[in-house]
């Protein structure tokens, strides 16, 4: 009898790369579909279309260079693209994604080998570079919002006059409630964290990056990757949970200007008091949580491994946004667990089966 010996996995799946980059596409799209309305632009699809672009060109590009296949069919560049674009301003300069997703494909990637050899999320990878190249070009982009349209689609709705401009200048939600300037020594953070906020930022009427804008349809698609098993559980739930305890518990530094010493002090919130829902909604928390901490290529491979993984990202996340002096955490969190997972793998490898301990 002739026996055919082959590697592992014996058992296959039905759905191979092509397939899951696709309904992680489908996933992304009506964040992206409600980019317009928010920003009251078209400019953030064009933009999500030069990262897309860049990062199918430059894939191009890497696989000639190096003289393996050109697998663009299998969706991956794509989905690089549209992460990158979901996390970048939406009013950046038309060579900022340019330039990122080139950073995404050709340096994240393909500097270690492509596909499947990455130690970091390509696409987080180059948020973090373009933050750190070009902080003026990231930083004015954010520019205008649209929190407005939430009171404008009220007021319709009850047959009112609406009388806001269309779009406003405003800073972000994180960095509204980063460290805010209170007028008494009594102060919480959901002084400021009205249910009228957390609904804004839950249902995309508050200004942000181009896709992380709704925590809502985000959410949605990570439900739906779930359900289609193409992530699972342990991930976005250890950060989610882990993120929103830890917003609620710790308390939050805040400027208030001492009149008996005449300058400004850092005092901190009283415990058990944080806006954990309003955390949870603002930022890249959803994003990151569903799309990009669940990375196969960059995220541990057994289920405790997927839950340390989860519960780090959800530490650092909100220790960085409450002590760091940096608004946002969702990056760099992922990053730093993403450089731990050979440490993780380590700790959580299973025994193999029918081994005996020796004996000295």
């Amino acid at each position: 009898m002739a026996y055919i010996v082959s590697t592992p996995p014996h058992v296959k799946a039905e759905e191979g790369i092509p397939k899951i980059m696709l309904l992680v596409v489908l996933a992304l799209l009506p964040a992206f579909v409600l980019a317009p309305v928010v920003f009251q632009s078209w400019w953030p699809l064009v933009v999500t279309a030069l990262c897309v672009t860049a990062c199918v060109a430059t894939e191009v590009a890497c696989q000639k260079l190096r003289g393996v296949p050109v697998t663009i069919n299998d969706w991956s560049a794509v989905v690089t693209g549209l992460l990158l674009a979901a996390v970048i301003p939406p009013y950046v300069s038309w060579w900022v994604p340019v330039l990122g997703g080139a950073f995404a494909i050709g340096v994240a990637k393909h500097c270690f080998g492509g596909l499947g050899n990455n130690i970091w999320n390509p696409a987080l990878l180059a948020r973090a570079f373009l933050q750190n190249a070009l902080p003026p070009q990231i930083n004015a982009g954010f520019g205008n919002g649209n929190p407005d349209l939430w009171q404008k689609l009220y007021a319709k709705a009850a047959g009112e006059a609406a009388h806001s401009p269309d779009v406003v200048s405003s800073a972000t939600v994180l960095t509204r409630i980063h460290t805010p300037l209170a007028k008494s020594a009594d102060f919480r953070i959901n002084d400021i964290a009205d249910c009228d906020l957390v609904l804004r930022t839950w249902f995309g009427f508050e200004g942000g990056t181009i896709a992380e804008v709704s925590a809502g349809l985000l959410l949605l698609g990570g439900i739906y990757l779930l359900l289609r098993k193409i992530i699972t559980w342990e991930i976005p739930i250890g950060y989610i949970a882990t993120a929103g305890l830890l917003a609620w518990i710790l308390p939050a530094p805040f400027k208030y200007l001492d009149p008996a010493v005449g300058k400004e002090v850092v005092l901190y919130t009283a415990w058990c008091s944080g806006p954990w829902l309003l955390h949870l909604g603002a930022g890249g928390l959803m994003i990151g949580a569903w799309f990009m901490a669940t990375d196969m290529v960059t995220s541990p491979m057994t289920s405790k491994g997927k839950l340390i993984f989860g519960i780090g990202c959800g530490l650092l996340t909100i220790c960085i946004r409450l002590y760091a002096g940096y608004p946002e955490g969702v990056c760099y969190s992922i990053l730093i667990m993403n450089t731990c997972v050979p440490l993780i793998d380590s700790w959580t490898r299973p025994k193999k089966f029918g081994l005996k301990p020796q004996t000295a």
